[in-house]
């Protein structure tokens, strides 16, 4: 069933159903991310994530599928953790017009909340020092263990391939609301690639409208006691065009 103009209405419903909204994008490739999505048993949080040109969905799809192959193997080789997800970071406006006044400010992502093993746990990224940082609370009665989250950001402004090992603290519901709250969170480094790929204002419009990534969070350590376990943000490296450059001044 289309549309009088050749839109893929039904495909597109499937699509909304599976979390995520499409538009300029054609129907083959709005089934395969439907698939990797479905097949993968991916988490996307919010309910709904906007994915708007036909590159985007290629790059969201190859990014799934990555994850739910990494998701595999984590399980595979003795791990008892391993959660796929799909989220969109966003940053508040008022927090983006601070970083456009002040570059070398330290800005942070309102909560994005993911499922971890059956407990909700929110996650802020943090631009500090040129690089996409970390933090992360469960909530009041979902403190984790430490986690090693994996992140690749779909977005034409910023390229990050990173692995983040980090604490899962638990936290009140009100302190949900203040989130950025120094103290309640630990902001993590992480190591891996991460560099603007577009000007000051493009990443600011970017980190407004939401960047978009895919993640993979998994216990520490494996069963087999994690070795001979490659880092994911370092293979990835190779997997992305120009990945030597520096950020693109504004």
């Amino acid at each position: 069933m289309v549309s009088h103009d050749g839109k893929p209405y039904v495909w597109l419903e499937a699509a909304e159903h599976a979390g995520v909204s499409l538009t300029d994008v054609d129907k083959a490739l709005i089934k395969k991310v439907i698939g990797v999505i479905h097949n993968g048993n991916l988490d996307v949080s919010p309910n709904t994530v906007l994915v708007c040109s036909q590159k985007e969905a290629q790059d969201l799809s190859k990014a799934a599928d990555q994850m739910k192959n990494m998701k595999s193997k984590h399980l595979q080789s003795g791990g008892t953790i391993a959660e796929a997800f799909v989220t969109n970071f966003t940053f508040s406006p008022e927090v983006v017009e601070t970083y456009l006044a002040d570059p070398k400010a330290a800005v942070t992502s309102l909560p994005t909340p993911i499922t971890i093993g059956g407990k909700a746990v929110f996650l802020a990224l943090t631009w500090r020092e040129d690089s996409m940082w970390l933090s992360a609370v469960g909530s009041h009665s979902g403190a984790c263990e430490p986690l090693c989250i994996q992140l690749r950001s779909v977005s034409p402004a910023l390229t990050m391939r990173k692995e983040f090992k980090l604490p899962v603290p638990a936290a009140e519901p009100i302190l949900f609301l203040n989130f950025a709250k120094r103290g309640v969170r630990k902001e993590t480094q992480g190591t891996g690639l991460c560099c603007t790929m577009q000007g000051r204002k493009a990443f600011a419009n970017n980190m407004k409208a939401g960047i978009l990534c895919t993640g993979l969070a998994c216990d520490l350590e494996t069963s087999a006691g994690g070795t001979g376990r490659k880092s994911y943000a370092i293979t990835l490296q190779l997997d992305t065009p120009g990945w030597a450059r520096r950020n693109i001044p504004a």
